[in-house]
């Protein structure tokens, strides 16, 4: 069989790993990261987040995002080619989001065209609090404890019900990839998602408690599976039920 060598990037695209590069570098430091610390955070591994960074894989809009969360600068300051359709995904008013939940036509306006070789489409979602009516029913109209929520796109498709969750306690903190440390951000996909184990999911406790596991099948029996190896294995049924499962990550503040 024939192996199809891999196509070499253009220049423009060697110029946008380089600029990240750069940018990457000069913060590292201060951001406390190395590669291998940044790959982590981005749910990949360190010779992945090399390639990127070295030329060898071009930069993606789903790797764009993330990074540019991460490092806490736009995305335009390394792949300015995506300035014109990522300015249309800032923060949104509850009003702009509920039509977007009736309409069902996602964020004002989609990135539908990527330079001939990538398709994708973005959406904002809410982000709401851990407790939340939201959380509680996703479906309602009606969310009195939320005034104003900020709004983060992302590429992930959630629904016309999805929403962001800061993640709550060490329970999924890791030492090795994938990790969800306490105040991730997790896009929650509260309908028509697939049940697949090895996921990541939202439970919620018939008590009325929630918590982010990942579900896993043995011997014709579920369970629920912390990251972190001292928290217990919970039992799916009857106690905890999947109300969500998680379709997006982010590390804020970094």
């Amino acid at each position: 069989m024939k192996i199809q060598k891999k196509k070499p990037l253009t220049e423009k695209q060697l110029a946008e790993c380089a600029a990240l590069k750069e940018i990457f570098n000069a913060k590292k430091e201060a951001l406390g990261l190395t590669q291998e610390k940044a790959a982590q955070h981005l749910g990949m591994n360190q010779g992945s987040f090399s390639h990127y960074l070295n030329g060898r894989n071009a930069i993606n809009l789903e790797f764009a995002l993330s990074v540019s969360q991460l490092l806490g600068v736009p995305v335009t300051d390394f792949a300015p080619r995506y300035a014109t359709a990522l300015s249309d995904f800032g923060p949104r008013s509850l009003d702009s989001f509920m039509r977007f939940r009736i309409e069902g036509k996602g964020a004002e306006g989609h990135i539908n065209e990527w330079f001939g070789h990538i398709h994708a489409s973005a959406a904002a979602y809410p982000l709401v609090p851990w407790y939340s009516l939201r959380m509680r029913n996703p479906a309602s109209d009606r969310f009195e404890d939320e005034s104003d929520p900020d709004f983060i796109a992302s590429t992930e498709p959630a629904g016309a019900d999805g929403y962001w969750i800061p993640m709550q306690g060490p329970s999924m903190s890791s030492a090795a990839a994938p990790s969800f440390p306490p105040g991730s951000y997790l896009l929650i996909k509260p309908n028509d998602f697939e049940i697949k184990a090895g996921k990541f999911y939202l439970a919620r406790h018939s008590g009325g408690d929630f918590a982010i596991r990942q579900y896993m099948r043995e011997a014709s029996s579920d369970y629920l599976v912390a990251l972190n190896p001292t928290f217990p294995t919970l039992g799916l049924n009857p106690d905890w039920t999947l109300v969500g499962r998680v379709v997006d990550v982010r590390m804020p503040g970094l």
